[in-house]
């Protein structure tokens, strides 16, 4: 998954990166793709029924940084897209 978003952040010429964010207390979103305008923390999940829990990190990052994140993503094994929160969507592997 880290490859793959990665690559497309460098063959878009886009300018994103791709990070990770961890906070002292053991908190964590496997990956932050971060542009100019803004910052989306991806969480990678291997369920295929995700539940708002899954996105509590991803929450946690949003609430810290408002102004850079304004939504965030789940990516997993889900047959469809799912809203898990209002500001976190899941979505299937090959959709990302």
């Amino acid at each position: 998954m880290g490859i793959e978003l990665k690559t497309r952040a460098l063959s878009r010429d886009s300018g994103a990166a791709v990070t990770f964010w961890r906070t002292v207390t053991g908190a964590e979103v496997d990956f932050v793709w971060e542009t100019a305008k803004e910052d989306i923390p991806v969480e990678v999940k291997w369920t295929e029924n995700p539940r708002p829990e899954d996105a509590r990190h991803v929450e946690t990052f949003l609430d810290l940084y408002p102004r850079r994140a304004r939504r965030g993503l789940v990516v997993c094994r889900a047959s469809k897209r799912q809203q898990l929160t209002d500001r976190v969507l899941a979505i299937p592997w090959d959709e990302l």
